[in-house]
C-alpha cells in the first residue's frame, strides 16, 4: 500500500502543448504558375479575330466576377420616371414681374360654352335624346362660331356619358359631377336600348336623358337624324 506521503506525478500540461505545436507540421501554399501578362496572354489575344477574342474575354471575365444576380425593376421608379418627363417646348423663363407665382389657371371649359349647353337642355327640354341635344348645339344661333358650337355639343355628351355611368365620387371627379349637374340637373340619369347614333361624326348609343330616374320607366324621346348644320354656313 503506498504511502500517503507518496507524490504522484502529474502530466506537464504547458510543454505537452509547446511539443505538440513543434511537432506539428503545416502544409506550405501551392507554388502557383504566374504567366507573363504580355508574352502568355494579351499578346495571343491580340491575334485573334474580334468573335473569338470577345468569347474568351466574356468567358475569363464570367469566371473570375462569378454569378450576377439579375436586377429587377423598381416599378414605382418608372412610373415618377415617366410623371417627371417635361414636354421639350417647356422652358424655364422667369415669370413677369405682374405675373404670381399663385395665379390659377385658366379653365378648360369656358363658363360661355357651359352656358351654351344648359341654354340647350332648357330649349329641347327632358327627356331627351342626346342626338337631340347635339343637334340642337350644333345649330347654336348664339354662338359665334362652328368650333364653339362642337365644344358645347362635345361637353352634351360627355354630361350625358357621365349620367349613364357615374364613377366613383372623389377630389378629381368632383368637378365632372358639378359640371354635369349645372348642364343637365342634379337628378338627371341616361339609359340606353338598341339606337345607335345617326350624325355625322359622332357614334355609339343615342342615349335616352331624363330629369330624374323615376322619369325612366315611360320616357319615350324621339331621335334626331336630320343634319343641318351640315348645309349650314359656318359663322
Amino acid at each position: 500500500m503506498p504511502s500517503p506521503h507518496a507524490r504522484t506525478s502529474t502530466p506537464d500540461f504547458g510543454t505537452t502543448r509547446l511539443e505538440e505545436q513543434d511537432r506539428q507540421s503545416f502544409r506550405p501554399p501551392a507554388l502557383g504558375h504566374l504567366p507573363d501578362l504580355s508574352r502568355e496572354i494579351l499578346t495571343p489575344l491580340l491575334g485573334l479575330d474580334s468573335e473569338t477574342a470577345l468569347l474568351v474575354t466574356d468567358r475569363w471575365l464570367s469566371d473570375i466576377t462569378g454569378p450576377r444576380p439579375p436586377k429587377l425593376p423598381r416599378l414605382y421608379r418608372l412610373v415618377y420616371d415617366l410623371w417627371a418627363v417635361r414636354d421639350p417646348t417647356d422652358d424655364d423663363r422667369d415669370l413677369d414681374d405682374d405675373e404670381e407665382a399663385g395665379d390659377p389657371d385658366p379653365p378648360t371649359i369656358g363658363p360661355d360654352i357651359v352656358d351654351a349647353a344648359r341654354r340647350v337642355v332648357i330649349r329641347i327640354g327632358l327627356p331627351a335624346r342626346l342626338s337631340a341635344l347635339l343637334a340642337d348645339a350644333l345649330t347654336d344661333p348664339g354662338l359665334d362660331s362652328g368650333t364653339d358650337r362642337q365644344r358645347a355639343a362635345e361637353i352634351l355628351a360627355l354630361a350625358a356619358l357621365w349620367c349613364f355611368a357615374p364613377e366613383e365620387t372623389d377630389t378629381e371627379h368632383t368637378a365632372s359631377v358639378d359640371l354635369t349637374a349645372r348642364i343637365l340637373g342634379p337628378r338627371a340619369v341616361a339609359d340606353a336600348d338598341d339606337l345607335k347614333l345617326d350624325l355625322p361624326g359622332w357614334d355609339g348609343d343615342d342615349l335616352i336623358i331624363v330629369p330624374h330616374p323615376d322619369a325612366l320607366a315611360t320616357a319615350d324621346p324621339q331621335p334626331v337624324t336630320d343634319h343641318p348644320w351640315i348645309h349650314a354656313e359656318t359663322r
